[in-house]
């Protein structure tokens, strides 16, 4: 007989190497009391007044260009494109969007850094020389505030003089036209030698508006008197389409989405295209407006779902613009796990940075699909404030985020989904990504500011099964009668959300590289107590501020474990249970433990689905969306409930199988069949979901539904239109509910996959050599139970049970090319057990196993000799007990950390008697009472669950025996039998 034992293994930590940083932080830091590591965690002001008070012979811009040094390494990313090596000395990458003046603008590294000043009608690879830019008033003049941003890139000398750019022409740029998309008649080069300001290059191209949103190159080889240097400048252009797509709700309405506020048919100025016009406007935020159509007049009214406005950009005007008139609502936030605490007076703040600089911007509608609106883009912080509130030394943050817009699977909400990949050239592991809605529901002069938000329906299945599935927001009058929701039921999800008041995002005063009083701008919504009193301001009904998320891995709404749907989640007045909410927001958070590492090159993909409806159409609802039909059911049952909130009398019709069901088809439906026929006792406005059982007794449905094939059943709603109630609750017309389609005996799969410890595919091999299949392939059909993280005692290894059992687990040891492994239970998946409901049809579940060696040796087994004596072979398994024992089966547990272990046994050789008869299938083991496993295939015997448990050696075979009785066959209550 065959024992396994698995425990936990040994973790061993490795200390990081020291960071390495540029020789001016090293000179810096001479004459300090600050080492390197302790100098670069100083505010950028302080590092700045150091180097200037005790080390003048250090340029001040160093300290600019030393941070912004990753610049290009993040465009190694682009390497086949530009086809440039941008790390080599004196080999400069300028990445620039010229205006629609054309003109790209760069100073050399050479001079004075105080002196750049910003000529007209130019762009920068950055948004200004310092850092900041002035905001322009409606006039397009300067007012007296600033605002921080990235810092203009300046070019590599290389090995060129002083002396020698005195002496340099435009005629010493050579253009390297193998290396190069455009031509010599393609641009005009203007060189400056500089005098109150450093020497500088300008290159106007002629066709501006011809620029692809990845650029095109010019590469120069600038060369003066034996000495050397080289620039590429990258020109590109934003290549916008302000695409938008829509989707027929029923009831005259449509859901139209898009990004930022709908521009139809307008093309973006590019005349002042720079990162000025992204301070109050953000690029990538999702937004969706209804349409309602008269049905008499067919004039349709816009329903704004977000707080919309005039623009502020540069020039303060309501034009079309790159970034557009959301800037209440905010754009991808990154933040950072063991960030510093940012004190802003009442608060200590977990900052959360906004890009300070956009490039390669691609919007536009899907060639194949026109309900999918793409938006491409690579986003930046680069300012050197913002790096270090953000402790990140190893220089820029950048990330390629890839964004799409697509109805959801029901087609009734949009569903974003986004990507981001850190091409930083850096590890970003720790980051956290968010977002901030402002809600403010309703037509133009009746939009709702204080719309509160309650917690969604329950989720039927998927991560959030049995919690709210998210938030929606419902207008408190019916002057506006509209609703919006948010859907996190799926893996890519916010892990946290929050329904609270917006909250207006903070604004510093720091300086810029050059000394100058500049605003910074950080999203404040992630505290450290998880409320935010600083935007409370006079507003007593919240003294301990607006609630937020309680640091980086606060979860928010998403956390609280006895959440109900439709409970007022916000603002809820103790006395009358009313809102007392004035301006609505979402929060969403990715937390640091969502995300994971994120190194060089990794990817994580984020989304989630959102909406608005009218408030007045029935909203439906059902305990599950997947039935496993016997084929002996009498009835069908589908529970659920249905809500309406003006309407005494709704009806719930279902349908089998037929042409889909829609909301914008149901009330053309003949011969509907009714589920149940709900009617509220009391006048509007309801509150209350009224409960249904939902059973199908029609005997040819019930004949359908029990044939063991799949069907389809739909269920919706409508409402009876009533004038007798009262005012405003009045209805003219009947209204559709959402359509929910339940799907019956959909099957579905499961693959188990045998990994090691760095997620490769195991090949594992029976102990004759034989291959086992991996993934270890299960089926069964929705929404069946299944649990594979089964370690307890009398579990089956999965490998020796039928393909339709979903009960066991992993083996917990297995042999792959030679090498023998134990299974990792410290990494069992969160989804190992639950009911089969993936939205594919399968689900992948990853197991991990670690080398036998890496246990360390914390596990020692000693196994007994068992004797059963002579017996006749007339009886059945379990009838003949040990006759005499040798020795003790005893686990030794050695590790100092976890004592939990398994201990399973299996028969391994077929069992002989002394006449060399085989008895095949003969060993079992009794685990309790008078049920005994069968060993041909390995059962967990022995679990010990207690992690803390004060043994270090555990006496298995005490517990086979009554208590204070001999060891004997007639006292035995467990252990091996034949």
């Amino acid at each position: 007989m065959l024992f396994i034992l698995v425990g936990a293994g040994r973790i061993q930590a490795q200390a990081a190497g020291a960071a390495e940083y540029p020789a001016w932080v090293r000179q810096a830091v001479v004459g300090t009391a600050y080492t390197a590591d302790e100098f670069v965690g100083l505010p950028f002001e302080q590092q700045l007044q150091i180097v200037q008070t005790l080390h003048p012979e250090i340029d001040p811009t160093g300290l600019t260009i030393s941070a912004l040094a990753a610049n290009t390494v993040l465009m190694q990313a682009n390497a086949a494109t530009l086809a440039v090596n941008p790390l080599a000395s004196g080999n400069t990458l300028l990445d620039i969007a010229p205006a629609d003046t054309g003109n790209a603008f760069a100073y050399f590294n050479i001079g004075t850094a105080s002196t750049q000043t910003v000529p007209t009608g130019v762009a920068f690879d950055g948004v200004a020389p310092g850092g900041s830019t002035p905001l322009l008033n409606a006039s397009g003049q300067p007012t007296g505030i600033r605002n921080l941003s990235s810092i203009a890139k300046t070019i590599d000398p290389g090995s060129l003089t002083a002396s020698d750019f005195n002496a340099l022409r435009t005629s010493d740029f050579q253009l390297v036209t193998g290396s190069s998309d455009l031509g010599i008649s393609d641009y005009t080069l203007t060189y400056r030698p500089g005098g109150s300001t450093p020497p500088n290059v300008n290159v106007r191209v002629n066709s501006p508006a011809s620029l692809p949103y990845n650029g095109k190159k010019l590469v120069f080889n600038i060369t003066k008197n034996g000495h050397s240097t080289q620039v590429t400048f990258n020109l590109w252009r934003p290549d916008i389409v302000r695409a938008s797509a829509t989707l027929p709700l029923g009831n005259n309405l449509t859901l139209r989405y898009m990004f930022g506020v709908y521009q139809p048919a307008q093309a973006a100025s590019h005349s002042n295209y720079d990162m000025t016009t992204q301070v109050y406007n953000n690029i990538d935020t999702p937004n969706y407006n209804i349409i309602q159509t008269d049905p008499t007049t067919h004039v349709e009214t816009t329903i704004y779902s977000l707080w919309e406005s005039t623009s502020q950009a540069i020039t303060g005007k309501n034009t079309p613009e790159d970034f557009t008139h959301l800037f209440t609502s905010r754009g991808l936030g990154v933040g950072f796990k063991g960030a510093p605490l940012l004190n802003i007076g009442a608060d200590n703040i977990s900052p959360v940075i906004q890009f300070d600089d956009i490039k390669h911007i691609h919007m536009y509608a899907d060639s194949t699909n026109a309900k999918i609106i793409h938006l491409d883009y690579d986003g930046y912080i680069t300012n050197p404030y913002y790096l270090q509130l953000l402790r990140i030394s190893g220089g820029p943050i950048a990330l390629r985020v890839r964004t799409q817009l697509e109805p959801s699977t029901d087609n009734r909400t949009m569903a974003l989904n986004q990507q981001v990949t850190n091409i930083s050239g850096q590890d970003l592991t720790g980051i956290f990504f968010s977002r901030q809605l402002d809600v403010r529901i309703g037509p133009t002069g009746n939009q709702q500011d204080n719309v509160p938000p309650y917690y969604g329906a329950l989720a039927q299945s998927g991560p959030r099964q049995g919690k709210p599935q998210g938030i929606y927001f419902r207008s408190p009058t019916l002057a506006s009668p509209y609703t919006m929701q948010f859907n996190f039921n799926s893996t890519h999800s916010p892990d946290s959300w929050r329904g609270t008041n917006w909250i207006q995002r903070y604004q510093g005063d720091v300086a810029d590289v050059f000394g100058r009083t500049a605003q910074s701008y950080i999203d404040d919504y992630v505290t450290d107590t998880g409320y935010n009193k600083y935007r409370v301001g006079s507003n007593n009904n919240f003294p301990n501020g607006f609630p937020v998320f309680q640091g980086p891995e606060g979860k928010g709404n998403a956390g609280v474990a006895d959440a109900k749907p439709d409970q007022l989640l916000f603002g809820e007045d103790a006395a009358s249970s009313t809102s007392i909410v004035t301006d609505s927001g979402i929060l969403m958070k990715w937390s640091p433990s969502q995300v994971g590492p994120f190194k060089d090159g990794d990817t994580f993909e984020m989304g989630y689905n959102s909406g608005a409806n009218t408030g007045s159409a029935p909203v439906l609802r059902t305990n599950q969306t997947f039935l496993h039909i016997s084929n002996t059911a009498k009835t069908v049952a589908t529970p659920g409930s249905v809500f309406d909130l003006n309407s005494n009398q709704v009806t719930v019709y279902y349908q089998v199988d037929g042409e889909p069901v829609t909301s914008s088809n149901a009330l053309a439906i003949a011969n509907k069949k009714t589920l149940f026929a709900a009617k509220y006792p009391a006048n509007p406005p309801h509150s209350t979901y009224l409960p249904f059982a939902g059973d199908i007794s029609d005997p040819a449905d019930v004949q359908t539904l029990t044939d063991g094939k799949e069907h389809t059943i739909y269920l919706y709603a409508i409402d009876t239109s009533d004038n007798s109630v009262p005012d405003p609750y009045k209805q003219d017309s009947q209204l559709i509910s959402n359509v929910i389609q339940i799907a019956v005996n959909r099957p579905a799969t499961v693959n188990i996959h045998l990994l090691d410890a760095a997620g490769a595919a195991l090949a594992p091999t029976q102990a004759d050599g034989s291959a086992i299949a991996n993934p270890v392939v299960k089926n069964g059909v929705m929404p069946d139970p299944y649990n594979f993280n089964d370690f307890a005692i009398g579990s089956t290894n999965i490998l020796a049970t039928p393909a339709t059992t979903l009960q066991g687990h992993p083996p917990l040891t297995l042999t792959s090319a030679g090498q023998q492994y134990d299974l990792d239970q410290t990494r069992l998946p969160s989804d190992g057990q639950g009911t089969l409901t993936p939205a594919s049809g399968t689900l992948d579940l990853n197991y991990y196993y670690k080398k036998h060696s890496d246990t360390g040796g914390l596990l020692k087994l000693t196994v007994p000799t068992i004797d059963f004596g002579q017996q006749p072979l007339n009886l059945g398994i379990g009838s003949y007990p040990i006759s005499s024992l040798t020795g003790s089966l005893v686990v030794t547990n050695q590790n100092t950390t976890n004592k939990s272990f398994q201990l399973s046994a299996q028969a391994t050789t077929t069992l002989t008697n002394a006449a060399g008869q085989t008895l095949p299938g003969a060993l079992g083991y009794q685990l309790s009472g008078t049920t005994v496993a069968d060993l041909r295939d390995p059962v967990i015997v022995y679990a010990n669950t207690n992690a803390a448990a004060p043994d270090t050696t555990f006496n298995i075979s005490n517990s086979w025996w009554q208590a204070n009785q001999p060891q004997t066959g007639d006292y035995q209550i467990g252990g091996p039998r034949l």
